[in-house]
């Protein structure tokens, strides 16, 4: 389960041009401070949901270490379908 803060630093990647946002513009919308905003993305970044590069900020424009949501590879979805069609039969699902 990921915190209040994750989520709204989610809301915020999906909603800024190409999902690609600097620490400091992630503060700034959430209101906290950038030792926050850090804690924040290193929550994300364990869970998988996004990834840091190095890249111009869309925000701010300014060159720096920027955050982006990660992508779900495709082999990932074609396996959540099968084990969606599995829950809908009733079968047990495995691994």
């Amino acid at each position: 389960m990921l915190a209040q803060s994750a989520i709204g630093a989610l809301t915020f990647l999906r909603t800024v041009p190409n999902m690609v946002a600097c620490v400091a513009c992630l503060a700034t919308y959430l209101g906290v401070h950038r030792s926050a905003a850090l804690k924040t993305v290193r929550e994300l970044i364990l869970a998988g949901r996004i990834l840091c590069t190095y890249a111009k900020c869309v925000m701010c424009e300014q060159r720096t270490p920027v955050i982006r949501l990660r992508r779900r590879p495709s082999h990932l979805d074609s396996q959540m379908e099968a084990r969606r069609a599995a829950l809908g039969t009733g079968e047990r699902i495995r691994g």
